[in-house]
Order: C-alpha cells, then structure tokens, then sequence
C-alpha cells in the first residue's frame, strides 16, 4: 500500500543523519535520512532516501540540497498489506536504489503461518517472496519477480537489469536449503536462471547485502560475482557470471569473501580468513584465473577510482592506521597513524581523499579526512559515522554509528 507522507524529517536529535560539506565541515542538520539507505542522484544535486524503516513499513522520498539546507521534495509511506484477516502484515524490505536515485528495489515476503490456523503454508516454502520496483517520484509501483522463499535484489550498473537472490531457508550450519540467482529485465522480463556446478546452489555473497557499498555487479554491468551455497553461506567459493546468465565460472575457493570488483573489472578483491576475526588476508584475484596477488591484513579494503590503488586499514583492532596498496608495484604505503577501531572507510570519488570512520576515546572518535598522498589527516566535526559520499566528492551524507566496536577500557 502506497500513501503521500507528510509527516516531520526533521531537523532530529543527535541520531539523524546530516549532509557535511567536506571543504568546510558545515552540516545541514539532523534529519531522519541514513547513508546506508539512501542513493545520491548523478549529478549530486540531491539524493533518493529511506527514514523509520520497519519491517511493514517505511518511507521513502526524493531530498535535494538548497545551500546547507536539505529540502524534501516528495515522499510517500509504504506498508506491507494484510497477509490474511486478522493476520499479519507482509514483511517489506528495501533492496537497492537504481543509479538514477529514483527507482527503489522492495522486497516482500508473507509472515509465517501461525500452527493454529487453517490456512497452509506455501507448497514450496516456508514463505512468497516478491520483489518491487518502487517510483519515488510518481509513487508508481511494479511487481518485477515472484517466487517462494526470500527474495534480494540489486540492479545493473546501468540500470537495465536487476540480479535476484532467492533462499528458501538454511539449516542450522547455514548450509542454503534451496536457493538460485535469476537475472530479469528492469520489468521483470526475459528471467533466467544462472546455473552452478552440479549440486551447488548460488546465492549472493553477504557483502552484497549493503550494494551501496559493495556491488555484486562488475562496473560496467558484463558480469555479476555469485557465491556457493552447498557448504555455507558464508563459505562457499565465488564464482562469476556473464549478464544473460552465461559462461559461469569459479574464480576463488572456499572460505573467501567478496570485497569489490576493480573499476575497470579486470581485478576482483577478495577477503581470507586469519584466525582472528578482526584481521582478514586481503587478495587481488583476477576473474580470469591465475594466482592470486597479496595486498595485507586488514578488514575492509576498498578501490581508488581509478583503480589503480586499494586502501585498506591495518594494525590491533582498536589501533587501526590506514594504508595503500599500490597494484602496479606491489608496494604498501601508510597514510595515517592509529586512528581508532574502523567503522567504514570509504574514498572520494575524486581520488583524493579517504574518509575513515573510527570509534576511539571520547576526544578522538570522529570522522577523518586522510589524504591518499600521505600528505596529512585532518578531522571533521562529526561523530563515528556511517559514511556515503556525494558522486563529485563534495559533500558526505552521514549518520551516527551506534554500537561497539573492539573493547575500550
């Protein structure tokens, strides 16, 4: 069900999210609107957002910067319908924003079946699942896919095509108990299914679970990186795929995570596991094959724009510096000191900055502006954050991190 909303955004308590200018630390103020939900437009004038997300309902709208004011233009309330009389809703989550800021993936699933009732469960599953198109600028919606199971979703690069994760369930060694990825049209048209190897099912990677941050599509929208799901979820080998479904083929082994397609799709990076959860063996492994390349340790590697370094943190969890991995030479080179214990660590679009988001003593947590040059770190006045920059690297869309991270005394 789909209404106009014309309730408050803010300005909020310290909770709300906020839109900083990087060059001179101002904010917009505090509004409901958070960076791991929202999608700026092309050309950074505004952004799609999500504000009191629920599991039966949400808002969704379209904000756009007025100086150092955000002004909503539209929004409307989305809610799950009645799964049966008296019953409840249908679960309703958002997916992925389209490129254009403007589409908005939903997915639905019904709520279980309560053991009392008369009505069946679905033959071939515990619950249906649905997935959505969502116009946050007509209100227009579109049902795109439906099967049984749980559905996920993520749209193209360009925006053409939408990959699909459907599970049916796991067992309790997160083995999948059913569960395929289906390629559609924007429309829901031409599906098809990508086959694995014989007994394997293919699900999405967990890191594709936030797509804002890490796409399971390559840059240019020729190949989607998929994970096995015969032994785990979490640990079965990733594999890629071509676009329309075809030319599948294994490109790491078991126990690696996904970290991120190169911007040119030439390099994929992967994550291995140490022993210590904190601190992961970074890899460079080409889709193609061959052996892999080393980068370091650390948690959370991520790309330059122009591909041609990866940054990534390293050191004692609650000590984390940040570095950079030069892929042409193979050289490592550091870029700050300890920082704290790492949130998000995220570069500009421009190349020239690495914004890093650390939980440290009350006088240091903060967001930081590392120079990818090494020439200095400077710290904005904003809180341990959630962090999404604006595609010209001029503004970050931020929102308080709530939680712990690592142990503090």
């Amino acid at each position: 069900m789909v209404e106009p909303y014309r309730g408050d955004f803010g300005p909020l308590p310290e909770l709300g999210g906020a839109v900083v200018d990087v060059a001179t630390g101002a904010t917009s103020g505090r509004y409901c609107f958070d960076p791991r939900r929202a999608r700026w437009w092309p050309d950074g004038s505004g952004f799609g957002f999500l504000c009191f997300v629920s599991n039966s309902e949400m808002v969704v709208g379209q904000a756009r910067l007025q100086g150092e004011r955000v002004e909503v233009e539209q929004a409307y309330l989305l809610r799950g319908v009645q799964a049966r009389p008296g019953g409840m809703s249908w679960f309703i989550y958002p997916q992925d924003w389209a490129p254009d800021g403007r589409r908005l993936l939903v997915s639905a699933h019904s709520p279980p079946v309560p053991p009392d009732t008369a009505t069946p469960a679905p033959a071939a599953g515990e619950t249906e699942g649905e997935l959505y198109v969502f116009d946050a600028r007509s209100g227009a919606v579109q049902l795109v896919f439906s099967a049984p199971g749980r559905v996920r979703g993520e749209w193209s690069p360009r925006g053409d095509r939408i990959a699909v994760a459907r599970l049916l369930g796991f067992d309790a060694r997160l083995r999948a108990q059913g569960a395929e990825v289906v390629i559609i049209r924007a429309d829901g048209s031409e599906p098809v299914v990508v086959r694995g190897p014989e007994g394997e099912d293919l699900y999405f990677d967990l890191a594709c679970h936030a797509p804002l941050w890490m796409r399971c599509w390559s840059p240019d929208g020729s190949m989607l990186i998929v994970k096995g799901a015969r032994t785990a979820l979490t640990l079965g080998a990733l594999y890629v795929v071509r676009a329309d479904g075809t030319g599948l083929r294994q490109v790491s082994q078991d126990g690696m995570a996904f970290a991120g397609w190169s911007p040119d799709g030439r390099a994929v990076l992967v994550t291995a596991p140490t022993g210590d959860i904190y601190d992961w063996d970074i890899l460079l492994l080409s889709p193609d094959g061959g052996a892999p390349r080393r980068v370091g340790r650390g948690l959370a590697p991520a790309w330059s724009p122009d591909g041609r370094s990866v940054a990534y943190d390293s050191g004692p969890c609650i000590e984390r510096s940040v570095a950079r991995f030069d892929v042409a030479t193979g050289r490592s080179t550091a870029l700050s000191g300890p920082l704290g214990a790492l949130i998000q660590l995220a570069w500009s679009p421009r190349g020239d900055v690495i914004a890093v988001s650390v939980i440290a003593r009350p006088e240091t947590s903060a967001v930081y502006l590392v120079q990818a040059d090494g020439s200095g770190v400077r710290k904005l006045p904003v809180g341990p954050s959630w962090l999404l920059w604006s595609p010209r690297g001029t503004h970050l869309l931020v929102a308080p991190y709530v939680g712990d991270h690592c142990v503090y005394d």
